[in-house]
């Protein structure tokens, strides 16, 4: 590293005195490492140097090494200028920040060409630049470093010319990551040092950094435009001679002057964090390092401060999205759990209802023997009869067993909803009771499905039993039909549909609701809320098999006291 500041200096005398940035790494007394740019200027047999830490740059750009795709958020929020381009000059990626710094959208430089024409239009100039950018990109392939990066003038799209320093890293899969970092206002000033020797106003006040030198009580002494502004102010003269306790804001307080007096005791502040609260009330967050010094003669605690306000958002937007992921995987997984739960259950009825029905079979047979031997007017017919529709009736329950167990073998055909709908609510009208009105709405455009007729039916009679039994009274059964596009997931459906355009079977009712936890036990089988005999609890479960097995999703809107609206999604095969 001293041979290559000797060689800086070299240069720089031989070269009229500016020392051109070069990139180093020095180590803190406490032993961590930072990255640092210095450049600077001869004068006399003195050397003005500046250094800029670099390192949450350097860390920007191994992190894009590591892993491009995980990061695209977060360089599209970068307060750098980052673009991506391919080996053969396709630009895929400029970040918003690009954008607001040299006026280009990615339509207005699809390719490298298009990039350096208008951004360069010197061509003597930019040959230069073309060939300096080939030879870094072909060092990065062999070494797999960084760029060491330069300055460069920039035309933007209004024409201004800005000074950027441009670095970049070429990653695993040979895209090329460009970091164009706005230098303008550093340059500007490095310029008007050279013309000037108030090169420490100068460099302090063009930084974005802000510079405060403070006395051992903590009192301002001199300040930068920028470290005005942190503070809340617009003119230095309103925090001169003042304490920085002044504007910190109240919950930190005590921790601004124990910082004072660790940097008095030790010698210096890393990286500490508070937050400033200006005349109106506004908090700025804020990271500071400070060093004791000499200065006339006297001890002065010197800080930089730098505005975090975009890096803590970045880490409460990343914060937010890590929970909503955690919310989605909890959510996904309880319903894999269901799905998981109703097939085994499902599985077990099945199994059962094979064995029920040999043995309703054996009885069915046995009665029917019987009612034959018995002569007419016998007293046993009446017991008799009971057996047989006894008997039937366990067949009928072991049907469905069966097709909670397994899936059943579709007749699929391509038909329209809403007649398939009408059709199954013509047969329910006589089921209805005297004070339950049973209205149809089916438009001839809801669209066509592929399904079984029989068991979209099924689930017509199913939903429609069911809102019926939830009526006290009267009340009115709505069954509607129409079209709908799922363009995202939607939480509530269960099971969950894809994207796509859909035929919608709606049953509304009005009768006395569900509770949410209710709703949460109702596609389980052999959960229902009727009195015991009543009900089986495998209607609704059937409806989800069968909807699942059409590849469709079900909706259920409901509250206690305001009905309940099921909503059956299928996929739409050809508009009706």
């Amino acid at each position: 590293m001293m041979e290559r500041w000797a060689e800086s200096l070299r240069g720089a005398r031989e070269n009229g005195g500016d020392i051109p940035p070069s990139g180093f790494r020095l180590v803190r007394k406490d032993g961590s490492p930072r990255d640092v740019v210095v450049s600077g200027r001869l004068h006399g047999d003195k050397a003005f140097v500046m250094f800029e830490d670099v390192t949450d740059r350097v860390r920007v750009e191994a992190a894009l090494r590591e892993n491009e795709g995980s990061l695209r958020r977060i360089l599209e929020r970068l307060p750098v200028a980052v673009a991506v381009h391919e080996m053969g000059g396709a630009i895929e990626f400029v970040n918003a920040k690009f954008t607001a710094s040299f006026g280009y959208t990615l339509p207005d430089i699809p390719t490298l060409e298009a990039w350096t024409l208008r951004a360069y239009p010197d061509p003597a100039y930019r040959a230069g630049l073309l060939k300096m950018w080939a030879e870094w990109i072909k060092n990065s392939v062999e070494t797999g470093r960084e760029m060491p990066g330069g300055e460069y003038r920039v035309t933007c799209r209004d024409g201004s010319v800005r000074t950027v320093f441009i670095t970049g890293i070429v990653t695993s899969d040979m895209k090329v990551v460009s970091i164009l970092e706005d230098v303008t206002a550093r340059a500007e000033a490095e310029s008007s040092l050279r013309e000037s020797e108030s090169l420490y106003r100068a460099l302090v006040e063009t930084t974005r950094t802000g510079y405060v030198v403070l006395d051992m009580e903590g009192r301002v002494t001199d300040a930068n435009r920028e470290y005005v502004r942190l503070s809340g102010h617009r003119d230095l003269k309103e925090i001169m001679g003042r304490s920085v306790l002044d504007w910190s804001a109240a919950h930190n307080k005590r921790e601004a002057w124990e910082a004072v007096l660790m940097a008095a005791r030790d010698g210096r502040v890393m990286d500490f964090e508070l937050d400033y609260s200006g005349p109106a009330g506004g908090l700025t967050p804020i990271e500071i390092n400070a060093t004791l010094v000499t200065r006339g003669g006297r001890p002065r605690i010197v800080g930089l401060c730098r505005d975090i306000s975009a890096r803590r958002k970045t880490q409460a937007e990343i914060l937010a999205l890590n929970r909503d992921l955690e919310k989605k995987v909890e959510a996904r997984t309880a319903e894999l759990l269901r799905a998981q739960k109703m097939e085994v259950v499902g599985r077990l009825a099945g199994g059962i209802a094979h064995d029920f029905n040999n043995i309703l079979a054996a009885i069915r047979g046995s009665a029917d023997l019987l009612r034959m031997s018995l002569p007419d007017g016998a007293p046993a017919e009446a017991q008799v009869e009971d057996i047989i529709r006894a008997a039937a009736r366990g067949s009928s329950l072991t049907r469905q067993l069966t097709a909670l167990g397994r899936k059943s073998e579709l007749k699929l055909e391509e038909l329209d909803l809403g007649a398939a709908a009408e059709n199954a609510c013509r047969m329910l009208k006589r089921l209805m009771g005297s004070g339950v009105k049973l209205e149809t709405r089916f438009p001839p455009d809801a669209g066509r499905v592929t399904a079984d007729t029989g068991r979209l039916s099924q689930v017509v009679m199913n939903l429609v039993i069911n809102a019926r039994d939830a009526i006290e009274a009267e009340g009115t059964i709505t069954v509607s039909v129409f079209p709908a596009e799922i363009k995202e997931p939607r939480p509530g459906m269960k099971p969950s549909a894809p994207a796509g355009r859909y035929a919608v079977l709606s049953v509304r009712d009005t009768g006395s609701g569900m509770s949410p936890e209710v709703m949460s036990h109702l596609f389980e089988p052999f959960f229902t809320t009727k009195p015991e005999g009543e009900g089986t609890g495998l209607g609704l479960s059937i409806v989800y098999g069968v909807v699942a097995q059409l590849g469709g999703g079900i909706e259920v809107d409901s509250a206690p006291g305001r009905g309940t609206e099921f909503r059956v999604y299928l996929p739409v095969t050809s508009p009706s």
